[in-house]
């Protein structure tokens, strides 16, 4: 774990908690975040210090191919697991009553794509109602205030890249108010230098209000930088 004990600094880096008499995976958050003194937190996921653990994923990376007979291009370790960890990642916030302790709390994943998230959305209230009972009596799960629907469009944000069309039109799912707009800069599968055509295309047929939400005005507002020169640039050229 990272932390910045500067009282400047707006940011915090978590990491995966390691054997120094802490529960792996807990984080007394709000302790830590006033502690820096900073208004958002970085989660950066764990280190590939552990050898062993390394070696693990590795395997797991290879058997998956080979099992299934068929070649994993570009997959590097953990890639192969990818889609599954990101949908238990935000089910074990909402279920962890993160939500509901810090009320104030807001979250940005980035580089998780938008398409698949209307519809784990609805998964997600189905499966808890269904389950939530035994669960609550046997295993002493907490109740949840709300629907894990409702924590997803109060609280987590979302970035949408490339032609993301099905995401688009899927926008009201969520919000357009927590959806921002990424190139993925300088990764390989990045849009530049034809981010705008991406761009166009993705947002045709958007209302200019919406668009410009998604294209810019929700990560200003996110990161606070209505105020800073670029935010002031980017708000005095907006024709919304």
């Amino acid at each position: 774990m990272d932390q910045s004990r500067r009282r400047d600094r707006r940011a915090l880096a978590l990491r995966r908690a390691r054997a120094q008499g802490r529960e792996p995976g807990r984080v007394p958050e709000r302790e830590i975040v006033s502690d820096a003194g900073g208004r958002s937190v970085l989660v950066s996921g764990r280190r590939d210090e552990d050898a062993a653990d390394r070696a693990r994923r590795l395997r797991s990376a290879g058997a998956t191919g080979v099992r299934a007979d068929v070649p994993v291009p570009g997959c590097g370790p953990g890639n192969s697991q990818k889609d599954r960890s990101r949908r238990a990642q935000r089910a074990q916030l909402i279920l962890s009553g993160v939500f509901d302790r810090l009320p104030d709390l807001k979250i940005f994943f980035a580089e998780t794509r938008l398409g698949w998230v209307p519809f784990w959305m609805e998964e997600s209230d189905y499966w808890y109602e269904r389950h939530r009972h035994w669960a609550e009596r046997l295993l002493n799960l907490k109740p949840l205030r709300q629907r894990p629907s409702d924590y997803v469009r109060q609280h987590v944000y979302f970035s949408v890249q490339h032609v993301e069309r099905v995401a688009i039109e899927l926008r009201h799912h969520m919000g357009a108010d927590h959806i921002m707009f990424a190139t993925d800069f300088p990764h390989i599968e990045c849009d530049w230098p034809n981010t705008r055509p991406f761009a166009e295309r993705l947002f045709a047929g958007v209302p200019a209000d919406e668009a410009f939400k998604i294209a810019a005005g929700n990560m200003l507002s996110f990161f606070r930088l209505e105020d800073a020169p670029v935010g002031k640039r980017v708000l005095a050229e907006s024709i919304v």
